[in-house]
C-alpha cells in the first residue's frame, strides 16, 4: 500500500514554482543581483573603474531628469518640471488651507457673523489664495496665456464629456457658499435624511444625523432637488405632538394639562407659547395636537420630544386622565324568527 502525499489546503500560501516569488523573495532576489553586478564589475575594473562608474549614473540620472517629454508652447515638459509642479501645487494648498483658518480665527470672530456666513467667506478666502498663488507659478514657468487658452478650450470640452459631475458639483458648491440658502450649521431635510450641514466642499455637503453619522450628499443634489431648511430664518423649529383622549374626557382639562407640561420643560420656547388644537374626531379618540417651539438642534430634538411624551404621560395620570384603547361597536340586528319556530304567546 503506497501512501500519497497530503492535499494542500486551499488557503496554503503558493510555491514559488506554482505563482511566482514572494514578496520579500523577490527582495531578495533582486538585493543579491545588484551585489553581484558590483561584484563583477569591482573584479573587472577594480577600484580605478569607481569613478567612471559614478560619472556615468550622474550623466544619465541628469539626462533622464532633464529629458523633455513634449513642449507646451515655449515650455518644455520634463520630469524636473512635473516634479516642482507637483511641490508648488502641495505647497499652495496647504497655505491655502492655513490662510483660510487663520483668516477664520483672527478675522471673523470679531464680527457678529453667523457660523454658515463665516465659514463661506473662510472658504472664499482659501480659493483667492490658490488661485492667485496658481497664477504666479503660471507666470514665473514662462507659460504662454495664448497656449493657455487653447488648453482652456480643450479642458473646457473635456468637463463637458469625462468631468461633468466634477464641475458640476464644483459650481453648486461655489452656488451654496454665495447664495446662503444652505449653511454649515443649518438643520435640513433631504427626502428621509434629516441632519446638521457641519462642511461644505468642493464636491459635496456633510450632513450630521441623530446617531452622529456623516451623510456626505452630492453639491449639485441640494442645487436642483427640494431641501427644507429648519433653520434658514432662525433657529426655532417647530414640533408637533399628537395625544388621543377618550370621547367622555374632559377636553378643556386635557388642553390645560398638554399646554403646562409644554412650559415646564426647559427648551421650549415662551415665544412663541405652546397651543393645543383640536385636530380629528377619530374611531377611538379625540386626537389632541400639542405645538411647541424649541431651538433644539438636531441631537437634542429626538430627546426633546421623548421627555415631552414622558412628562404627558405622568401628567395625564396624576390629572385623572387616561389614553383610549381601540374600540369597536358591532350592533347586530334582532333575530328572526322561523317558521319552525312557535309564535311567542
Amino acid at each position: 500500500m503506497t501512501s500519497q502525499p497530503p492535499s494542500s489546503a486551499s488557503g496554503s500560501a503558493p510555491s514559488p514554482s506554482q505563482g511566482g516569488f514572494p514578496g520579500s523573495s523577490t527582495k531578495a532576489f533582486v538585493f543579491a543581483f545588484l551585489v553581484l553586478c558590483l561584484l563583477l564589475f569591482w573584479r573587472f575594473h577594480g577600484p580605478e573603474g569607481w569613478p567612471a562608474l559614478v560619472s556615468v549614473i550622474d550623466d544619465n540620472a541628469e539626462r533622464l531628469w532633464t529629458y523633455p517629454y513634449f513642449k507646451f508652447g515655449r515650455l518644455s515638459i520634463t520630469p524636473a518640471f512635473l516634479t516642482k509642479s507637483f511641490v508648488f501645487l502641495l505647497a499652495m494648498a496647504l497655505l491655502s488651507s492655513g490662510a483660510r483658518r487663520f483668516f477664520e480665527a483672527r478675522f471673523l470672530r470679531r464680527f457678529p457673523l453667523d457660523r454658515g456666513r463665516s465659514y463661506a467667506l473662510a472658504q472664499f478666502v482659501g480659493y483667492g489664495v490658490f488661485v492667485m498663488g496658481l497664477m504666479v507659478g503660471v507666470e514665473a514657468a514662462g507659460l504662454d496665456l495664448t497656449t493657455l487658452t487653447v488648453f482652456g478650450g480643450a479642458l473646457g470640452l473635456g468637463l463637458g464629456f469625462g468631468l461633468q459631475t466634477v464641475a458640476n458639483n464644483f459650481v453648486s458648491g461655489l452656488v451654496l457658499l454665495t447664495d446662503g440658502a444652505i449653511k454649515v450649521g443649518d438643520r435640513i431635510e433631504v427626502g428621509d435624511l434629516v441632519g446638521n450641514v457641519t462642511r461644505i466642499g468642493p464636491r459635496a455637503t456633510w450632513i450630521e444625523t441623530n446617531g452622529s453619522r456623516v451623510v456626505i450628499v452630492p453639491n449639485s443634489e441640494l442645487v436642483s432637488g427640494r431641501v427644507i431648511n429648519w433653520t434658514a430664518n432662525n433657529p426655532r423649529v417647530r414640533f408637533s405632538l399628537i395625544v388621543g383622549v377618550p370621547y367622555d374626557s374632559d377636553l378643556r382639562k386635557a388642553q390645560s394639562v398638554l399646554v403646562d407640561v409644554a412650559r415646564k420643560h426647559p427648551k421650549t420656547l415662551s415665544t412663541p407659547p405652546p397651543e393645543v388644537v383640536c385636530i380629528d374626531f377619530a374611531d377611538s379618540s379625540v386626537n389632541l395636537e400639542l405645538r411647541v417651539w424649541t431651538i433644539a438642534g438636531v441631537r437634542s430634538a429626538t430627546a426633546y420630544v421623548s421627555d415631552l411624551r414622558f412628562s404627558v404621560y405622568e401628567a395625564f395620570r396624576d390629572n385623572g386622565l387616561s389614553f383610549p384603547f381601540p374600540q369597536l361597536d358591532v350592533h347586530l340586528p334582532p333575530a328572526i324568527p322561523s317558521d319552525d319556530e312557535p309564535p311567542a304567546a
